[in-house]
């Protein structure tokens, strides 16, 4: 399960990353929302906020992890 682009990421960001480490954030985001949306949200359909919550986990994950 995605929310974002790897090239979405790295525009905003300017850090490279890799497709596994997207995974991971967004199912660390996943878990806090709940199963109500399981298998609903991709990139092109997940509402921004959790979008943006998703990209920013991964920024935390990369600088600070």
């Amino acid at each position: 399960m995605t929310f974002f682009t790897k090239e979405e990421f790295e525009n905003k960001y300017n850090l490279e990353v890799e497709e596994w480490q997207i995974e991971y954030a967004c199912e660390m985001i996943y878990s806090q929302v709940g199963l109500r949306y399981r298998e609903q949200w991709n990139e092109t359909n997940v509402p921004s906020p959790i979008k943006n919550a998703s990209m920013e986990q991964l920024r935390f994950i990369l600088e600070y992890d």
